[in-house]
């Protein structure tokens, strides 16, 4: 369309005709829309994604689970002791996961388990609500769930200073690793 025809357009106001009650033909104004107003739309907070931490290869199949509210991981003497003792059944520090819990959410470390799949968690002095569904576990017995064996024990501070605990961390690893045959 070019400019020499919008003469043609209509810019008269519109009326509505309306029948009322009495039956009169009236004009109406036409109604402007009534703006409301709405509360401000505000943008989502931005989501935080949460992940596990952890150290290790989170291809490995033993996962170690502890909880230690001092340190990120393990202090010296608590690291050092635990790998003397995986050593003891052929797994180092760099075949293994290693995660502290303290401070992690449960749920998020269950599913972080489900979804890593490993066929092995030793867990020392950590509660069964982050790794399985199972309330309560005898410690130094394992359990399996989902193809996964779960190991429940002591603290490692704990077992260092117990004798009988030692024994029985022991003797609970070769069956598990398959390093003593079952009575």
């Amino acid at each position: 369309m070019d400019l020499n025809e919008l003469h043609f357009l209509q810019f008269d106001t519109i009326y509505n005709i309306v029948e009322n009650s009495a039956q009169e033909d009236t004009l109406e104004e036409p109604q402007q829309e009534k703006l409301t107003e709405s509360a401000p739309v505000e943008s989502p907070a931005p989501v935080e994604v949460k992940e596990v931490a952890f150290t290790g290869d989170q291809a490995a199949k033993v996962f170690i689970l502890v909880e230690d509210d001092k340190n990120p991981v393990l202090n010296q003497e608590d690291e050092a002791f635990l790998f003397k003792v995986m050593g003891a059944v052929k797994h180092s520090k760099s075949s293994v996961v290693l995660i502290n819990v303290a401070g992690q959410d449960k749920a998020l470390v269950r599913e972080f388990l489900q979804n890593a799949s490993p066929e092995i968690v030793i867990v020392f002095g950590v509660m069964p609500a982050y790794y399985c569904m199972k309330p309560s576990l005898s410690s130094y017995e394992a359990y399996i769930e989902n193809n996964t064996s779960y190991f429940p024990a002591a603290t490692l501070a704990a077992i260092q200073e117990n004798t009988s605990q030692k024994k029985k961390l022991w003797e609970g690893l070769q069956l598990l690793f398959k390093l003593k045959k079952q009575p």
